[in-house]
């Protein structure tokens, strides 16, 4: 168990420098911290430029150290592209995000339908 809690800023300061030492965007992360624990929301990512891909392995690595700052009891996340298995071991799987494809130019991209009192659906003017 860590010992007595270090200033909140302080916390947050040091839970930035684990996320930089993995190369991880922190602009696409909410962080909240209180009464020793850690929040996050948003999506884990490298950095833009950065090669190397985030791993199930590095990003318990990362809850890891997050878990050792001094004062820090839990670490939660709600991330939007990777989630934790329950169960034995906990591990991270990369969460399917549906990709939205632009319609090509000139074509309709809107149908439109009528909504008929009776919950069936047929083409306007019809």
């Amino acid at each position: 168990m860590n010992s007595s809690p270090l200033p909140r800023m302080e916390i947050y300061r040091q839970v930035r420098v684990v996320l930089v030492r993995h190369l991880i965007d922190i602009g696409r992360l909410s962080i909240q911290i209180s009464m020793q624990h850690i929040r996050f929301h948003g999506s884990l990512c490298r950095l833009p430029d950065v090669t190397a891909t985030l791993t199930p392995e590095i990003i318990q690595s990362i809850f890891s150290e997050l878990g050792r700052i001094r004062g820090i009891r839990r670490v939660d996340s709600n991330f939007d592209n990777w989630r934790q298995v329950e169960g034995a071991g906990a591990t991270w799987v990369p969460v399917e995000t549906e990709k939205i494809v632009a319609p090509a130019l000139g074509t309709s991209s809107l149908d439109v339908f009528d909504i008929k009192d009776d919950g069936e659906t047929g083409q306007p003017g019809g």
